[in-house]
């Protein structure tokens, strides 16, 4: 583990044990808040992710939380390669399968309420992010035949995808249904702070990006 890594999960790390300090001493209100969420993700190999992600937020006051949050992404893979693939890995053809992301990480939260029922949410955040890949690069590399040309033949490997950390920014607004339940529609972007590597075809490849443009649409109970 290189030390961008390292800050970067310590960074996780802490932000979830002073979220944890500050939900104990504040004594103000919790909610519990399940969205489901869609990717869009930037870098070329991948196609969409979808996915969820549960957060338990402590709010200080009407405007002002922090929240715990995990979750779990399906991201696709499409038929082209990673964008760093193209040109060092010249027999590289395409790209299938897809991997599972689980985030697991902290957020600030500001809220701003104008009115009773209508509100708009502002997150930043930190997420370590596991990576469990079942994606394969299907290879073609060249082969002298009988005839004397030179044919292509297919092959296989699968990429290990290392972890990474990343940030997010996001906005949210929401509708209170009742005093118990609010319904949260929103919009945001992951953005890379530590990639990881991916590993395949008997060698390290480069890394891999885990920026996107996402929407999510959200239910908290209050707790």
């Amino acid at each position: 583990m290189n030390l961008r890594v390292m800050i970067s999960t310590m960074a996780v790390i802490g932000l979830i044990a002073g979220s944890t300090v500050y939900a104990e001493s504040a004594g103000a209100s919790t909610d519990l808040k399940l969205a489901g969420v869609y990717v869009s993700p930037k870098q070329s190999g991948w196609d969409n992710g979808i996915g969820g992600e549960l957060q338990l937020i402590q709010w200080a006051n009407p405007n002002v939380g922090i929240a715990i949050a995990g979750g779990c992404e399906q991201w696709k893979t499409s038929k082209s390669n990673f964008d760093f693939m193209n040109s060092s890995t010249d027999d590289a053809t395409g790209l299938n399968g897809d991997s599972m992301f689980y985030p697991v990480g902290a957020s600030v939260l500001g809220r701003l309420e104008f009115t009773d029922s209508l509100s708009l949410s502002l997150e930043g955040g930190l997420r370590y992010v596991i990576a469990n890949s079942d994606v394969t690069a299907s290879v073609g590399t060249g082969q002298a035949n009988k005839a004397g040309t030179t044919g292509i033949v297919m092959r296989g490997s699968k990429l290990t995808l290392d972890n990474g950390v990343i940030g997010k920014a996001a906005a949210d607004l929401n509708f209170k249904m009742s005093e118990e339940a609010t319904l949260s529609i929103g919009a945001g972007y992951d953005f890379d702070i530590s990639k990881g590597d991916v590993h395949g075809l008997g060698q390290n490849l480069g890394t891999y990006s885990l920026e996107g443009f996402f929407v999510r649409v959200g239910l908290s109970i209050r707790i």
